[in-house]
């Protein structure tokens, strides 16, 4: 069995914060790890491969800096990684993307 996690970067809670003016997340100085429940979802996904054999591949997007995301993961027992890199700044879809990449991995046109 092959299991696709989807993970996401997000700040450590007691420092997170938004900017005054922006209102967006300021991401500078701020201390990032997976998300609890995105590193549950990876726990899981190990104890099913441990269980039933194949693979674990985590996927996630972000700016260059998420790549440290993948490492951890790969550090927990993930057996491959992918990181979308995205800008930003910009305003995208993450669903969508996501969505995007998982179509191109079920095709087997990227790994």
């Amino acid at each position: 069995m092959n299991i696709v996690v989807c993970v996401k970067q997000t700040p450590i809670p007691a420092e997170a914060h938004l900017d005054a003016v922006t209102r967006a997340m300021v991401r500078e100085g701020v201390a990032l790890t997976i998300s609890s429940i995105d590193r549950r979802a990876l726990l899981e996904g190990l104890r099913v491969r441990g269980v039933m054999g194949g693979s674990v591949t985590v996927l996630t997007m972000g700016p260059p800096d998420a790549r440290v995301t993948i490492e951890e993961c790969l550090a927990l027992g993930a057996d491959e990684g992918i990181h979308s890199i995205e800008d930003i700044q910009r305003h995208y879809d993450e669903g969508a993307a996501m969505g995007g990449s998982l179509k191109l991995i079920k095709l087997g046109i990227f790994s």
